[in-house]
């Protein structure tokens, strides 16, 4: 029997910043879980690593550093759904039953 992972979505911003020029790329991601937080890690190494070399990529890296922190939390919530996760569950919460039981008179 063939199982099938479900196909997620997220919006990903890799950013360059040299001393005169700098550069900036959006692009949507499909894959499974694990391919999506994977490219969602290479293009937060990549932003903190190359996006800080001139003033305005000061701005600019960091707004794209933002956008990917909550392309990756989006994903985490929509696995959670997809896959079943109690952390999915909306609304409020199920009281808990009561554990004291009645004493019945003898």
């Amino acid at each position: 029997m063939i199982t099938t992972q479900p196909v997620f979505e997220v919006h990903i911003t890799k950013h360059v910043g040299l001393l005169l020029v700098w550069f900036t790329r959006t692009y949507t991601f499909r894959g499974t879980y694990a391919q999506c937080g994977a490219e969602l890690a290479r293009a937060q190494r990549q932003n903190k690593l190359l996006g800080w070399w001139s003033i305005p990529s000061l701005f600019w890296n960091a707004i794209a550093l933002a956008g990917n922190s909550a392309a990756a939390k989006s994903l985490a919530r929509d696995a959670a759904v997809a896959f079943g996760h109690p952390s999915a569950m909306r609304g409020p919460m199920p009281a808990a039953r009561s554990q004291a039981r009645e004493k019945v008179p003898a």
